[in-house]
């Protein structure tokens, strides 16, 4: 019997003999969510925009990894309070309750003219098991409310993709 040993296998370019399946995820909010003053508070989501491998979990307001999509990932979480700009807020992305990604805004004075957004991103490696999630917090000094739409997921989501399975050497 022969082997034949590559350092890499590439997709074809044209003819359509290699398609990659690529893990790619989106779940929103299309209702608003009060979220107490300076309390991190995890962020609810109502619906699942796109989840090409059933791991997005509405229920709970996550996204679980399994085994067969485990890998390096890609991911964003967004938050928008609905009509103010507290002078603090931030979101963050969790894995097992452990905060992976944050982003917090400082503001010098806070108004209710705007609705203000909060964008966080990064690059992490999932494991089976893992399961991901997004907390909010701002410093308005009362109950304020995320921003919902119709068209989720604009205002409000978590979204990922997996840019790489998990490396093992053999």
């Amino acid at each position: 019997m022969s082997k034949i040993f590559v350092d890499s296998i590439e997709p074809k370019t044209s003819g359509g003999a290699v398609q990659l399946n690529t893990v790619i995820f989106q779940i929103g909010s299309t209702v608003s969510q009060s979220i107490p003053h300076n309390s991190s508070t995890q962020l609810t989501f109502n619906t699942s925009v796109i989840d090409t491998h059933g791991i997005t979990d509405i229920a709970n307001n996550q996204v679980t990894i399994t085994s067969a999509t485990a890998g390096y990932y890609m991911l964003h979480a967004k938050w928008t309070v609905d009509n103010t700009s507290p002078f603090r807020s931030l979101v963050a992305i969790a894995v097992n309750g452990t905060t992976k990604f944050v982003t917090e805004q400082a503001q010098y004075s806070q108004t209710t003219q705007t609705n203000q957004t909060n964008l966080t991103t990064g690059i992490i490696n999932l494991v089976n098991g893992d399961n991901i999630t997004v907390n909010v917090l701002h410093g308005y000094g009362s109950a304020r409310n995320s921003l919902g739409s119709s068209h989720a997921p604009s205002y409000n989501f978590l979204q990922g993709y997996r840019i790489g399975t998990i490396w093992v050497e053999l």
